[in-house]
């Protein structure tokens, strides 16, 4: 899940550089039919889509973060209760 997110906003933060560098290189005296508030639209929607990438990235890390430190609470509670965790090598 994580490796998806982080591809899909890479590939639109490409996007976003891109219509940057065309925004910037535009002469619309040469070419009329590109218009810079055409380009200046397609920033902004890559921008809300990169921040909800990032919000989407973040809340899953968070989330993750928070299912280990309780996983880890978990096992240090049965450790302290007296239960022991099933290793590999009990069955050796």
């Amino acid at each position: 899940m994580v490796l998806r997110i982080q591809k899909e906003l890479k590939d639109w933060q490409e996007t976003y550089r891109d219509y940057s560098v065309t925004l910037a290189d535009i002469d619309t005296s040469v070419s009329p039919a590109i218009s810079r508030e055409v380009i200046q639209q397609e920033l902004k929607r890559c921008e809300a889509k990169i921040s909800e990438l990032f919000e989407r990235l973040y809340l899953h890390q968070t989330s993750m973060d928070d299912t280990i430190r309780s996983k880890k609470r978990v096992t240090r509670k049965m450790k302290k209760c007296g239960y022991h965790t099933i290793t590999s090598t009990a069955f050796a």
